[in-house]
């Protein structure tokens, strides 16, 4: 990509100037960093220019139109702006950010009657309200209206407590106004702010106020803002791959191109040919990549394995099937579920679907060769498999002399032992793996905590993780709590009713499933039920799909590649069993990227239950002692084929899950080991004379190493008492027990010759080859330190589950911590942040869950009702459970003691009894409140950090209005 550098320009910096044929190139992230450097740093006419090259090959982009239409209104052309904006919202209906954006533009423009119009209109929605107050500010500032706009900016501040960008208005106001002290004093209090660091608006405003009254301080800002853009400079010539030069003594840093023709793209995008946008586009009908897919396909392109997470609706797909159309080899991809992999490809574009294929259980023999005939022509470049799949040798086999030039594995955390979704066959896909050769992997996942990511990495092989943010604004994250079962029932028939869309239910166990689309139904509602023992289920499943069925009850079994993208709500009736399940079954909801509900509803007893729900299904000593027997019961040597079948009923345990996890844990602990399927007896045909002239060496071997050297042809002959062109049936276990070499090479010697002509190999019906070990010497050690493992993560997941339900702050922000990465409070998409957006559900619909800000009581008193309620607690005569010390802040003839007795009788009366209810609950949660559950009457008290909040404001929780 040549890059041409002009150090001489009217703007304020050196620019990277591009020409359009490597303008055109940049997308996707790196070019909104681009946008985002430019638009800060004031280069306004670059910026348009690039806008305009950009829109003359995708003239209809609606974000390429706005983007213009922002520089346009940054630059004081709001009448242009207008006109764009006038064309988008005749096409469609205005967004939020374009009514913000004609706002701005109205402005510019100095058409203040149509601005305060049009703020009005914004002051009707609620989650506008803050917004449009700021903006009626700012539109009395550009009118010069200087008191009228300190007036709106405080109402703004009455409503939701000051933020930065309160902070940044007042303090341009106080510029307007000539009042450098003032208007660094609003800076430096939001600096002071914990979790603050001052931006570039901060500097910009501090350095306006130093040159107003020359501060002393004038310089060093200046230096700073001069660091900032230079170190921003750097990183996106970096990302456009350039080189940052030595310093030029005229005009600051310049920017070389580097020695060889730079990729294309940044980091997020390096390595992707022109051929990887003319697939988008032609194959896909799309313009252009959603955040990090470009990023990951450059891995696979380049030959990288990665492991992509990406939330649902983040288009995972795409990252392997566009790179699939390009390979020159085919792209196995590994999938769970066979009902997920025919969706995914009914799903394909035309022209995408005519070159895939899927290979399962399903298939008849004839029908498997005639696919993988298909495969080495070059007619199919996608083929899904079903991991049970990579244990049959013969497959490998073929697949390996087909040549694969990428390997998928689809929802990677199955891999996990621990996890809610482990699937036995996804351990072997490691060795699978080896066998094709180590091609280029891809793993992928919605949701991985750090534990299952090294999980991942430790079974799949070494792999460069991508991991996009798992906040999805469109979803808004609520918990409403009730005291019992028929409260929680009546919360949800109140849901259902109050949402508008397809609503996906989830119980945990089936008979509840049944049971609430009974009492849905009766409520009126189009409800019906899905679980594993239900006669009918796909039935149930098409109807819900169709919008026959509005609300579907399901056990969390439901949902896993179901392409419905409409789903307007996720309810959850009972807690996940982890918050890596509960993201994942919520994130469900809302692909289609318009605003959808995730409800949790949580009574103070689940926890208990959902410790008690997983300790019934805990493995133990005892049940993987009797797996373990029932096992080795079918075991007639070493090596056996086994009926896990049989061994399931052995244990008299209906959960398949059991089994699975039981063997996993066999294998960690050094019992036994589970090899590719295989068959007990085949069919062998010895072909021409030459056989018994022995051609061990000439094979190419792939076995595990589990010899020190290959059988010679003629031993095999010999054993098996083979005559040239007859066909003999051997049992494969004894004749690899006579040879003295294990049954897996075995087999993968006899399908070397069969490939050579030198014999014809047919396998009969395969089994789980289990292979028994030497007990170790510590082996009971080991199943105690893997047990008390499990039982540690089990906890450790009900831990965060149940602090998840009992956080008092913002949900995204909790859910994101819980994989790694750091995300400021949401403000408008959770019910801690956006209260006043919670549906309410409950008696009547007047209850619901308190959270948000919490309302100041009118009176000379300054505490707030935090406060106010330790304080109370303190002084009481003796003590009392929440419902006393509820009524007695409420005051009134309720109230238990008299005001004489207690100061802070009657505090709060101005809030309603259930409201004070909650606020000592949620206090409970916090552990500001200790509450003695071995007392009859559960009586309350102040916890150490309740005691050190009273006496100090700052150990108030951070909620606290």
């Amino acid at each position: 990509m040549e890059i041409i550098i002009d150090p001489v320009t009217t703007e304020t910096n050196p620019l990277l100037i591009l020409p359009a044929a490597a303008l055109a190139l940049v997308v996707g992230d790196l070019r909104k960093r681009l946008v985002r450097y430019l638009s800060r740093w004031g280069h306004h006419a670059t910026l348009i220019s690039y806008f305009e090259a950009w829109l003359l090959s995708q003239p209809g982009s609606v974000t390429l139109r706005e983007g213009r239409a922002r520089v346009l209104t940054d630059t004081g052309q709001g009448a242009a702006a207008l006109a764009m904006l006038d064309g988008l919202d005749a096409e469609r209906p205005p967004t939020v950010t374009r009514r913000q954006l004609r706002l701005r533009a109205l402005l510019a423009s100095q058409q203040f009657e149509q601005a305060h119009a049009l703020i009005d209109a914004l002051s009707e929605e609620p989650d506008q309200l803050v917004y449009s107050w700021l903006q009626r500010g700012d539109a009395y500032r550009a009118e010069g209206r200087y008191d009228d706009a300190a007036a709106a900016y405080a109402q703004a501040a009455l409503i939701e407590p000051p933020g930065p960008a309160h902070a940044r208005r007042m303090a341009e106001l106080a510029l307007d106004l000539g009042d450098a002290e003032a208007a660094r004093g609003y800076i430096d209090a939001l600096m002071l702010r914990p979790d603050f660091s001052p931006t570039v608006a901060d500097l910009e405003l501090l350095l306006r106020a130093a040159r107003m009254d020359q501060h002393p301080s004038e310089g060093d800002l200046a230096a700073q803002l001069a660091a900032h853009e230079a170190e921003e400079r750097i990183a996106v010539a970096g990302e456009l791959g350039l080189h940052a030069a030595a310093k030029d003594e005229d005009h600051g840093l310049v920017d070389v191109p580097a020695e060889a023709s730079p990729p294309v793209g940044g980091p997020a995008e390096r390595g992707l040919p022109s051929e990887a946008y003319t697939a988008l586009r032609e194959l896909f009908a799309l313009n252009d990549f959603r955040p990090n897919q470009a990023r990951v396909i450059s891995q696979v392109l380049a030959g990288r394995s990665s492991l992509a997470i990406m939330p649902t609706g983040a288009g995972k797909s795409l990252t392997y099937q566009l790179p699939a159309m390009l390979l020159d080899k085919a792209t196995v991809v590994v999938s769970p579920l066979i009902a997920l992999m025919k969706d995914q490809i009914e799903g394909l574009p035309p022209a995408v679907r005519e070159r895939s294929t899927l290979i399962n259980s399903t298939l008849s023999a004839a029908e498997l060769s005639a696919r993988l005939r298909d495969i080495a022509a070059g007619r199919y470049k996608l083929v899904y498999i079903a991991p049970e799949r990579l244990r049959q040798r013969p497959f490998l086999h073929a697949l390996k002399r087909l040549g694969v030039s990428l390997f998928v594995v689809d929802e990677a955390h199955c891999v996990s032992l621990w996890g809610l979704n482990f699937r036995h066959d996804y351990l072997f896909i490691g060795q699978a793996r080896s066998e094709l050769g180590d091609p280029t992997l891809l793993a992928l996942t919605a949701t991985a905590s750090a534990e299952t990511q090294r999980e991942i990495e430790a079974n799949l092989g070494m792999v460069e993780p991508i991991s996009a943010s798992v906040f999805r604004p469109n979803l808004f994250f609520q918990v409403l709590k009730a005291g019992n079962r028929d409260e929680k029932q009546q919360m949800l028939v109140e849901l259902c009713k109050q949402i508008e869309g397809p609503i996906i239910v989830y119980a945990r166990a089936r008979q509840a499933c049944e049971e609430l689309a009974a009492v849905l139904r009766r409520a009126g509602i189009a409800a019906d039920h899905y679980h594993a023992g239900v006669e009918g289920r796909d039935a149930a499943q098409e109807r819900f799909m169709r919008g026959q069925t509005r609300v579907l009850a399901a056990t969390v079994a439901f949902g896993m590649g179901i392409d419905k993208s409409n789903i307007r709500a996720i309810i959850h009736y009972n807690l996940s069993a982890s918050l890596e399940a509960y993201l994942q079954e919520a994130g469900r909801a809302g692909r289609d990227g318009a605003p959808a509900r995730c409800i949790l509803l949580y009574a103070s007893s689940d926890k208990a239950r959902l410790t008690s729900w997983l300790n019934e299904g805990a493995m133990t000593r005892d049940r993987l002692r009797e797996i373990y027997r029932a096992v080795r019961a079918q075991m007639g040597g070493r090596f056996e084929i086994v009926d896990l079948a049989a061994a399931q009923r052995t244990i008299q345990d209906e959960d398949e899950t059991m089994m699975r996890v039981g063997l996993s844990m066999l294998e960690r602990v050094g019992l036994l080991r589970r090899h590719f399927d295989q068959p007990r007896r085949a069919m062998l045909t010895l072909r021409g004379p030459e056989a018994n002239e022995g051609f061990g060496g000439r094979a190419d071997h792939a076995g595990t190493g589990a010899i020190s050297a290959p059988p010679a042809l003629d031993q095999i002959i010999a054993l098996a008492d083979l005559q040239p062109d007859a066909t003999v049936e051997v049992d494969l276990i004894d004749l690899a027990e006579r040879a003295a070499i294990s049954p897996v090479d075995l087999e993968s010697w006899l399908l070397s010759w069969h490939d050579e002509g030198l014999l014809r190999y047919r396998p009969g019906q395969r089994g789980p080859l289990l292979e028994l070990l030497p007990a170790p010497p510590d082996v009971g050690e080991r199943i105690d330190r893997l047990l008390a493992d499990y039982q540690a993560r089990q906890d450790q997941r009900v831990e965060s589950v149940g602090s998840y339900a009992r956080a008092a702050k913002c949900r995204h922000r909790v859910l994101s911590a819980h994989f790694g990465q750091k995300l400021a409070a949401c403000r408008t998409a959770c019910d801690i942040c956006a209260p006043e957006r919670g549906l309410q559900a409950g008696n009547g619909g007047g209850r619901r869950t308190l959270s948000g800000p919490l309302p100041q009581r009118d009176s000379d008193d300054g505490r707030s009702d935090v406060q106010r309620i330790l304080d109370g607690l303190h002084n009481l005569p003796f003590p009392m459970g929440r419902s006393g010390l509820a009524r007695a802040l409420k005051g009134g003839s309720n109230s238990p003691i008299e005001a004489e007795r207690c100061a802070e009788v009657g505090a709060l009366r101005h809030l309603p009894l259930n409201t004070i209810e909650e606020l000592i609950e949620r206090l409970i949660e916090a552990a500001y409140l200790a509450r003695d559950e071995r007392d009859e009457y559960r009586r309350l008290s102040l916890s150490i950090t309740g005691k050190k909040a009273r006496r100090d404001p700052s150990y108030l929780p951070e909620w606290e209005s």
